[in-house]
């Protein structure tokens, strides 16, 4: 309860309004059964809907319970007694025992005289009698009322009395140091700090123990109660002092924890994350005492760019206030006279074994390293790599490698080709190593260095995640807003409810695309969404759903945008910036959401040249498609079929030669990776039968995982070949991205026949990506080239000041 209380505030006042929104003003009943009034597979019906419903919706005298007992524990005996009243002339007899039905409905026959005049038919009660719930909470209140319960036997822990409470607390900070080195560099800058054997026997320990302790509290074999779930200790629980035993502990709060994430080891977002949390508990704490928090420093946080911010904080902190928080720091004896306390009993057989955290230190160095030469590699040393097929050549080039960015991308590769723990030997090195050790060796560098897009690629191949995953989706679930973390092609990563760690983690990766470094980035996204939305709640407002892959979108468009390059480049300055500067971006984006979203349309319009009157259109006929599916029944599985055996005529690789001839290059498959960028610069340097560059144009095609959307993929091309054969003097002047046209494809075929559907496409994605994998090779070729037309714009002119194209200025139609 202590732990749950920070949500307690954001759901009471929702809970009744939820239930309204999910069993009210919607049903329909008749003797029991509902009538084709209400349709039994919807959640929920829109807001437009709804009218259908105007003045014979059902009733409900379980709210009537609610307020009963929000009368009562506001004190209103007048309220609370008109609201029993009302009860009590609701409730059917039955067999002498007043019960309160689930719900009246107005009876088929008098609809209509309803409708026409509100409130003059009578409403029946229906078969559910009694609703259990409704009772329950009927007879609560009516012995609150009569004297046999007290308010606080229903909330023994006076939750109530701190609602709409005005909460001024003042937040206490213990600072300790890891060790006497550290301390005595602090003291160097005039803070004063203690180590952990100067406040012994006081013992500091991580939340992780106290997660522990509390799960062997509620364990009990003999009843069957398996324990407090494994979930992750919050930062309001961690504020405490607790005796266990004959012991006095202390915990760090979460976001110290410096081993599982890298995030930890940048200090301007350490230093966001303490100033959220003093506001955090400035607005909910409400147990008696102060909230203590103990901020341990490390030698690694001296050590990081960002040392100022901390210990300029720190000192701003020393001052008694920050940003009209009342703030007390000073040694730790003296802060516990004062802080808030708890005392857990019946764990004497509990024992902390767990050592005190430490800073992770880096290991033997195998790797060469030179600082003049850190720069990233560019698309085609990528390109090289990613065709290299030998482990050994992999690792001779890894041995004279001294940049981490090569080196990075070398283990990625061996990994790929030859695992995870595959022994390894570096030339004229004796000593021998497993890629593992040394993808370590480079993450604890790159840590060190800031190298920011080292460690993301590092962290992704040690399979690093951060804890803290499951507190951000809770914080926003809490407050109202869905989290999707998917690419919108399906509804399963739609999360709303609580998830752990793992669960997120796993949707992330099923759902959150190919490219792993996409993936690591919308973790970093959903932890600064926690963080923001605990702060500055106002940047979330008329937001339902927080769609993680389109939020990246939109920062990465934001960087294309600023420093006028393409969406490539932009993703990898993306990935080289500190975690703290990708959060600062996000707020940037959430504080300006229309422009953004304008910004990323403008990066998706083609301008072409070239031609001076309408684009030739190319017709597809149902005769061209394939007369024999293969054994297959729908055209979905043709294309998983066809897909995995991408058997190629020639003359589709000379199409593609072509459409190069017609644009500075085409993106196959994931946007964001520079090696799938097939520019014009090839066409140049080949001819259109030459065999390699069949080889490069199948290899980029290769690495798009589902065959189904490979084909897409061929189809699109092959239509693309189409229009420019029919259009040989048109010119574009941007790159061709595969994924943009396909997405533009699937929207419109969907809402040409769902036209309705248009201002809520969103929510019908995943079921026209289903529906456009089964439409025929000819549809599919038309609404490609469809989707192509669309996105073109005239070169020197305005899209909005172009009839053809005007109505592409509403962003609700974007694929």
């Amino acid at each position: 309860a202590v732990e749950d209380a920070e949500l307690a505030r954001y759901t009471r006042h929702s809970v009744i309004g939820k239930l309204q929104g999910r069993y009210g003003c919607k049903r329909f009943l008749l003797d029991g059964h509902q009538t084709a009034l209400e349709d039994q597979e919807r959640l929920h019906y829109e807001p437009h809907e709804l009218k259908q419903f105007e003045h014979i919706e059902s009733e409900w005298p379980l709210f009537f319970t609610y307020l009963l007992l929000d009368a009562l524990f506001r004190h209103d005996e007048q309220t609370a007694q008109d609201y029993r009243e009302r009860l009590e002339q609701l409730a059917i007899d039955q067999n002498g025992y007043p019960l309160l039905p689930e719900l009246f409905y107005v009876p088929l026959e008098s609809i209509e005289q309803e409708k026409a005049r509100p409130h003059t038919q009578p409403r029946l009660p229906n078969e559910n009698l009694p609703l259990v719930w409704a009772q329950s909470l009927f007879y609560l209140g009516t012995m609150i009322q009569d004297g046999l319960l007290e308010i606080t036997d229903v909330d023994p822990l006076q939750r109530h009395l701190s609602i709409g409470r005005e909460r001024s607390t003042c937040v206490q900070i213990a600072l300790l140091a890891e060790d006497d080195t550290v301390q005595q560099r602090l003291l160097d800058q005039g803070v004063v700090s203690e180590t952990l054997e100067q406040v012994a026997p006081i013992q500091v320990r991580t939340p992780r123990e106290l997660a522990e302790g509390l799960y062997l509290l509620g364990k009990n074999d003999k009843l069957r109660l398996t324990g407090r779930p494994p979930r992750r200790i919050r930062s309001l629980t961690t504020s405490q002092v607790f005796q266990i035993n004959d012991k006095t502990v202390v915990f760090l709060p979460e976001f110290l924890n410096q081993s599982d994430f890298y995030l930890n080891h940048d200090n301007k977002l350490l230093v966001e994350q303490l100033k959220s949390e003093l506001v955090y508990h400035q607005h909910n704490w409400d147990i008696p005492g102060r909230p203590l928090i103990i901020l341990k420093i490390t030698a690694a946080m001296l050590h990081q760019e960002g040392q100022n911010d901390l210990i300029q904080l720190i000192e701003q902190l020393q001052q008694g206030e920050f940003n009209d928080i009342p703030v007390r720091m000073g040694r730790l004896a003296e802060l516990m006279t004062t802080a808030a306390k708890k005392r857990l009993a019946y764990l004497d057989d509990y024992e902390f074994a767990a050592p005190p955290q430490t800073t992770e230190r880096l290991g033997s160095r195998l790797l060469k390293y030179d600082a003049m030469k850190m720069r990233p590699i560019s698309a085609d040393q990528e390109r090289k790599v990613d065709l290299e097929t030998s482990p050994t050549e992999l690792t001779e080039r890894l041995h004279y490698a001294d940049n981490p960015y090569l080196q990075i991308a070398i283990l990625t590769r061996l990994v790929e080709l030859a695992g995870f723990d595959h022994p390894i030997i570096l030339v004229e090195d004796s000593r021998q190593s497993t890629i593992c050790d040394l993808i370590k060796e480079i993450y604890g560098r790159a840590v060190m260095n800031h190298v920011w897009s080292v460690v993301r690629q590092a962290a992704i191949l040690l399979d690093k995640h951060d804890a803290g995953l499951e507190d951000a989706v809770t914080e926003l679930l809490a407050r109202q807003k869905l989290v999707d973390l998917g690419r919108s092609y399906t509804n399963q990563a739609l999360v709303t409810e609580p998830r752990t760690s793992a669960e997120v983690v796993a949707l992330i990766r099923e759902y959150g695309g190919d490219d792993r470094r996409l993936q690591v980035l919308s973790e970093e996204v959903l932890i600064s969404l926690g963080a923001l939305i605990k702060a500055k709640p106002e940047l979330f407002d008329q937001i339902l759903t927080l769609r993680i892959y389109d939020l990246i979108t939109l920062l990465i468009s934001k960087i294309a945008h600023e420093y006028h390059i393409n969406q490539s480049e932009a993703f990898e300055i993306l990935l080289q910036l500190r975690p703290y500067e990708i959060q600062q971006q996000l707020r940037s984006v959430l504080n300006s959401m229309g422009t953004a979203l304008d910004q990323v349309f403008d990066l998706e319009t083609l301008h072409y040249c070239g031609i001076d009157n309408d684009i030739k259109r190319v017709v597809f006929r149902k005769k061209e498609d394939p007369e024999a599916y293969g054994g297959y029944r729908n055209w979905r599985a043709w294309r998983e079929h066809h897909g995995v055996l991408t058997r190629m005529p020639d003359s589709f690789y000379v199409g593609v030669w072509n459409v190069l001839g017609g644009c500075p290059g085409i993106v196959i498959g994931d946007r964001y990776e520079r090696s799938n960028y097939l520019n014009a610069e090839l066409r140049a340097a080949t001819t259109a039968n030459e065999q390699n560059f069949a080889l490069v144009v199948a290899q980029l095609l290769n690495k798009i995982h589902a065959p189904e959307y490979r084909h897409l993929a061929i189809e699109a091309l092959t239509t693309l070949a189409a229009v420019f054969r029919a259009n040989p003097d048109l010119k574009i002047n941007e790159e061709i991205i595969l994924d943009v046209v396909i997405g533009h494809a699937v929207r419109q075929a969907w809402l040409e026949r769902h036209p309705e559907d248009q201002p809520t496409y969103k929510q019908h994605k995943a079921r026209a990506w289903e529906a456009f994998y089964l439409i025929p090779p000819h549809e599919a070729a038309t609404a490609l080239m469809d989707a192509f037309i669309f996105l073109l714009s005239p070169d020197n002119a305005s899209p909005d000041l172009s009839p053809p194209f005007a109505a592409r200025a509403a962003r609700a139609d974007r694929g």
